[in-house]
């Protein structure tokens, strides 16, 4: 009974997920679509776009309860000016309400890493020029500076 439970558990996850999936890619196709016909430029009916899936989101009406004008949601939604931030401010410090935007999230975590792997090149460094110094002593400068050389100028050619 118990592994008969969790498979139509399992089952319903999956359907709910696949559901998601589709609504997703449909959304993301009527983007496509309405940016394709603007040839990328956020035009009247692209905003009208955002203006009706903000609406049918509740998003408006939402913000508008906030103080935050409605145009400044479709701006929002279409990551224009500092829309953004005006919308992170009136949600701010309300009860049940968490700002989620997962690109600075992760934009934040590559940035740890970023700094993590230049301490690790660090150390691997010191530890190379060190095992060169023991074998080759004052000499070592000569066999370590091509490579630190080659490294310079790839991190100043890909930045």
């Amino acid at each position: 009974m118990g592994a008969i439970g969790l498979l139509t558990m399992w089952m319903s996850k999956k359907r709910q997920d696949a559901a998601a999936s589709a609504e997703t890619e449909a959304a993301t196709k009527s983007w496509a679509d309405a940016l394709d016909e603007s040839k990328g430029a956020i035009t009247r009916a692209v905003r009208e776009k955002a203006a009706n899936e903000a609406a049918d989101k509740k998003l408006i009406t939402g913000f508008e309860k906030l103080g935050v004008a409605s145009n400044q949601v479709v701006d929002g939604v279409l990551g224009q000016g500092d829309a953004l931030a005006t919308l992170r401010g009136a949600a701010q410090g309300l009860p049940g309400v968490r700002w989620v935007d997962r690109t600075a999230d992760f934009s934040q975590l590559l940035g740890h890493y970023r700094k993590l792997m230049g301490g690790l090149l660090l150390v691997g460094i010191v530890l190379v020029f060190g095992a060169l110094w023991l074998r080759y002593r004052r000499q070592a400068w000569r066999v370590f500076a091509p490579t630190l050389i080659a490294g310079a100028l790839t991190l100043g050619l890909l930045g």
